[in-house]
């Protein structure tokens, strides 16, 4: 019963509230409430990240793996801006905590990224103003 329940509780974040998420990002009347979004995935995240065994033994990695880059972008677009960098930051965080998740070159880009923000310019930062 519990595993049942798992499954579709996975199902829906992968297959509904990812792609939700990722539409109110990108909705230009949405830009105020971002941080809050980018939050909510965050949380999302965390939970697959909790059942990642499951997602693989069920066979939705695929599914998993189709939003990777979404997800991963909106992350590291959000580390740029001071009211959605923690939540961002955290994002990334666990995505780079998942094992099978990022290639090696993907890992190397968030490297880059977040080490492209540590050495930026106060003034050329939003996370600063």
């Amino acid at each position: 019963m519990l595993t049942r329940l798992v499954e579709k509780v996975t199902e829906y974040s992968l297959s509904k509230a990812i792609p939700q998420l990722m539409k109110m990002l990108r909705d230009p009347g949405e830009t105020v409430h971002r941080p809050r979004i980018l939050t909510l995935l965050c949380l999302v995240v965390t939970d697959i990240r909790k059942h990642l065994d499951a997602i693989i033994s069920l066979g939705h990695q695929d599914l998993l793996l189709s939003f990777k880059d979404d997800v991963l972008g909106a992350f590291i677009a959000g580390m740029k801006r001071a009211d959605s960098s923690e939540a961002s930051l955290e994002g990334i965080k666990i995505i780079t905590q998942m094992d099978g998740v990022l290639t090696d070159s993907e890992l190397v880009y968030v490297v880059n990224q977040v080490d492209e923000l540590l050495y930026m310019e106060p003034e050329d930062s939003e996370i600063t103003k």
